[in-house]
């Protein structure tokens, strides 16, 4: 969390990223990582940007992080923060999204 000394070794990296997701589960949307974004500044970050993403008519391809795409998801369908672990995500999955309606939820046909 923030102010907490470098991190060392996986084993730590990992619990203190269990912690920060657990956090924004409890609603604690501003606590990240040292160096990281907190789940509100992604937020943020990707309502600058869904206007445009929500205005194409053709279709467009994001790529981004898994937690990334949670977070893009929660403000597309207009659920809390607090349950981005609601959607299923896997690596190189596909979601589909049409008229800022989320169609297609972590699709794994191409591989």
């Amino acid at each position: 969390m923030e102010g907490t000394p470098e991190l060392e070794g996986d084993g730590q990296k990992r619990a203190v990223y269990r912690e920060l997701i657990q956090r924004w589960r409890d609603g604690d949307y501003a606590a990240s990582v040292p160096q990281g974004e907190s789940a509100a500044e992604v937020a943020a970050r990707l309502q600058q940007i869904l206007p445009q993403l929500l205005s194409h008519k053709e279709d467009i391809m994001v790529c981004t992080h898994g937690r990334t795409m949670r977070i893009l998801l929660c403000l597309l369908t207009h659920i809390p923060l607090s349950q981005q672990d609601s959607f299923e995500h896997s690596n190189t999955s596909v979601y589909g999204v049409q008229d800022g309606v989320v169609t297609i939820f972590n699709n794994m046909d191409h591989l």
